[in-house]
């Protein structure tokens, strides 16, 4: 089943219409042996095509990762996040893609083929990206997988949103910072299950639950 939780909500009420919308977001407590740090390390995010984004830290130990959802919130029209998993360097921002592909990671006992991104910030430091969507319970990097799923979606909601789910740590070695990232979404998991619904309240993001 489908649920909006307190501790992941955006509720976004436009009084005359949704391009009025004021939208509020806040991201869950880390689980496990996570924490949520003071500050950030880098000044690096990923671009978007949409309004709605949030990012937050996440750390473990020493090392942290940054997580960003975006999302559209309703002040721009037919705005969809759909052909952005690729989407790794600002505009004017100095950053560099150094190198692109795709990874399959387990999350919740799932393959996802997720989209990976080595990036150098403008501040010259070395990222390790992992980039998807989310559709209901639907979690994919392909675009055309994420539009099939989302035509699909609306036939039983037809607010449906499409999430970009982006998380990001330092690049330290490949495979100790891949480790990091998928370690992330295994203790993170349910903060990972988001879905999104555009209704006559406005746009409302939460969690996905377990039957």
């Amino acid at each position: 089943a489908l649920a909006s939780i307190g501790p992941l909500l955006v509720q976004a009420v436009g009084p005359e219409s949704r391009a009025q919308a004021d939208v509020r977001m806040t991201l869950p407590q880390p689980a496990g042996d996570w924490y949520s740090p003071a500050a950030g390390q880098w000044q690096w995010h990923p671009p978007s095509r949409v309004a709605g984004s949030i990012s937050g830290w996440f750390g473990h130990g020493e090392k942290l990762v940054q997580l960003t959802v975006q999302y559209p919130d309703g002040s721009e029209p037919g705005a969809d996040v759909i052909g952005s998993s690729g989407f790794f360097v600002p505009r004017d921002s100095g950053s560099r893609l150094v190198e692109r592909g795709s990874r399959e990671v387990v999350l919740q006992g799932d393959r996802l083929a997720l989209t990976e991104a080595r990036v150098e910030s403008g501040q010259g430091e070395l990222l390790l990206a992992w980039s998807w969507y989310a559709i209901g319970d639907i979690r994919t990097a392909n675009g055309y997988v994420a539009k099939l799923a989302q035509l699909q979606a609306r036939f039983s909601d037809p607010g449906v949103q499409v999430l970009r789910i982006v998380i990001t740590s330092r690049l330290h070695s490949i495979e100790e910072s891949r480790a990091l990232l998928q370690r992330f979404i295994e203790d993170n998991a349910s903060v990972l299950s988001l879905n999104a619904s555009m209704n006559e309240d406005g746009l409302t993001v939460g969690r996905q639950q377990p039957d």
